[in-house]
C-alpha cells in the first residue's frame, strides 16, 4: 500500500513540476461528502458474496442441526439471494491547475473514507440432509435469512484528472476520470452479521424450527470460505460529471455524480491558494 501511494505522489509531483516550468499554476484543496452504492456491480457481487454466504451459512446451519442430530450431513445446498447496498463517503484532495485560474485541466490526489453496508434482503436456502447411521433416513432444512449484511469502512487513495468546461463561467460543468485502491486489510476489518430461521424436516421424526444469529469479522468469514479468494489490493474506478459554482475567486462549490465502482452522488467545496 505504501509503495502504491508513493507512486501516486511521485507521479503527481513529476507532472506538477514539469508543467510549472511552462505556466503559472494554482493549487486547490477540496473537501467533499457523498452517498454511494455498489448496486451497479450487483451481478458480480452476488456471485462472490453468494459463495461467501454459502460457505458460512451452510456450515453454521449444519453445525446447529448437528447439536441435536450429530450424525446428519448435507447432500445438497441451494441458495437464492438478492443484493442491495448503501453507504457514505467523505474525503479530501489536493489539486493542481497547471495553467492557473483560467485553466481547464487539473490533477488531483485524494484520500477517502467510506462506510458501506452491503445487505442481502433475500436469502432463501434449501438443504437436503441424510443420516450417516441410516441412509434411508433423510430430511431437509428450508430456511430464510433474518439478517445478512457486510459492513465495511475502507480507507482508499486516489489519483484523478479533471477537465473544467468553460472555467471562466460562474457556473460550469466538469468531467473527472481517475482510479484508486484500498487494501484487503481494510476489507477484512469489516463485520459480517448473519441470522436465519428455518424448518427442519426429518423422516420418521417430524418437523421443528431451528434458528440462530451470529456476527464475525470479514476476515473470519473469508477464512471459512473455500471458494472466495480476493487480491491484496482492490481497485476503484472513477468517472463522473459535475457542476462547479464560483462563490468567490478562491472558493468554489461542487456537486457531481457518476461511477465510483458503483453510483456516487456528492457535494464539496474547493479552496484555491
Amino acid at each position: 500500500m505504501k509503495h502504491a501511494f508513493a507512486i501516486l505522489v511521485g507521479l503527481t509531483l513529476t507532472i506538477t513540476l514539469s508543467t510549472h516550468l511552462l505556466a503559472r499554476g494554482e493549487w486547490e484543496i477540496g473537501f467533499h461528502y457523498g452517498r454511494w452504492s455498489l448496486n451497479l456491480l450487483a451481478p458480480l457481487i452476488e456471485e462472490k458474496a453468494g459463495d461467501l454466504l454459502e460457505d458460512n451459512l451452510r456450515d453454521e446451519m449444519l453445525n446447529k442441526i448437528r447439536e441435536k442430530y450429530p450424525y446428519i450431513h448435507a447432500t445438497s445446498y441451494t441458495q437464492t439471494i438478492e443484493f442491495d447496498s448503501t453507504g457514505s463517503n467523505f474525503g479530501g484532495e489536493i489539486r493542481y491547475y497547471p495553467s492557473g485560474n483560467q485553466g481547464s485541466f487539473s490533477i488531483g490526489l485524494g484520500v477517502e473514507k467510506s462506510s458501506l453496508q452491503c445487505s442481502f434482503p433475500k436469502v432463501d436456502v434449501i438443504m437436503q440432509l441424510e443420516s450417516d447411521l441410516n441412509p434411508a433416513q433423510k430430511g431437509d432444512f428450508v430456511a430464510r435469512a433474518t439478517a445478512a449484511q457486510f459492513n465495511i469502512s475502507p480507507l482508499s487513495y486516489h489519483f484523478n484528472v479533471r477537465w473544467d468546461i468553460a472555467p471562466q463561467a460562474l457556473i460550469h460543468p466538469y468531467i473527472t476520470l481517475g482510479a484508486g485502491f484500498f487494501t484487503i486489510g481494510d476489507l477484512e476489518k469489516g463485520r459480517v452479521i448473519l441470522g436465519y430461521s428455518g424448518t427442519l424436516t426429518v423422516t420418521g421424526i417430524g418437523q421443528e424450527t431451528i434458528s440462530d444469529a451470529y456476527e464475525k469479522t470479514v476476515k473470519e468469514a473469508l477464512e471459512e470460505s473455500e471458494d472466495v479468494n480476493l487480491p491484496s489490493v482492490l481497485p476503484i474506478l472513477q468517472l463522473n460529471v459535475g457542476l462547479k459554482a464560483m462563490i468567490s475567486e478562491n472558493i468554489h462549490l461542487l456537486i457531481d455524480f457518476g461511477i465510483w465502482d458503483g453510483f456516487l452522488l456528492r457535494g464539496g467545496v474547493g479552496i484555491r491558494f
